[in-house]
């Protein structure tokens, strides 16, 4: 059944399969579907507050660096390079690589997720988040004004290590900074993506 599948394939990606998530997650599910006509691929979209809270406990438990590593890493990305967090917190790109790597072995919050070599030269390793639930969580916990920070530094390394090459991140860059409220930069790569969509054909999209 094609709903079911989808269905299926929602609460894969936001619990990664992990059986506490996926298990509190279908619970929550299963009390607030009473309707027969309930819309359950929208309510698996919704965070349970109990798997909210878990996360959220979780994360307090981390040094101060590790909450500024996984907060920039949420707002670079679900799959994210380590010089992009790194153009966010301003620390030390090989002291990032450690810790993600550290967690991506011990199978907490990241998993590896090869390389990726920028215009200007720069190699960074990527990883990416296990599941959809922690970096919707820890980046609801960022306030508004360090959110904006994060995304503009983001922004700025991108548009930087792109150049010439800039209008291939087009729409990454134009959400970042649209989230980092620097609304000129933003229009200005948010054309360029319209314009990148319209000569694939694209034209819903």
């Amino acid at each position: 059944i094609p709903q079911v599948q989808e269905l299926v394939e929602v609460l894969h990606r936001r619990t990664g399969g992990h059986p506490l998530l996926l298990s509190a997650t279908v619970d929550d599910l299963l009390r607030r579907s009473k309707p027969e006509n309930a819309d359950l691929i929208a309510m698996a979209k919704v965070t349970p507050a109990s798997v909210r809270q878990f996360i959220e406990r979780r994360f307090e438990l981390l040094s101060g660096e590790d909450q500024g590593i996984l907060a920039a890493a949420s707002v670079a990305g679900d799959s994210f390079s380590i010089a992009a967090v790194a153009a966010a917190t301003a620390m030390r790109e090989d002291r990032i690589e450690a810790r993600c790597a550290l967690w991506a072995r011990e199978g907490q919050f990241l998993a590896a997720d090869g390389a990726t070599t920028w215009p200007d030269g720069t190699l960074s390793s990527r990883y990416r988040f296990r599941h959809a639930l922690y970096p919707e969580v820890v980046y609801a916990g960022i306030s508004p004004e360090r959110r904006a920070q994060l995304h503009q530094c983001v922004g700025n390394r991108l548009e930087a290590a792109y150049g010439k090459s800039v209008a291939v991140v087009a729409a990454e860059l134009a959400m970042h900074f649209d989230q980092g409220r620097d609304s000129n930069r933003a229009l200005s790569h948010l054309l360029q993506a319209a314009r990148n969509v319209l000569e694939r054909s694209a034209y819903s999209e």
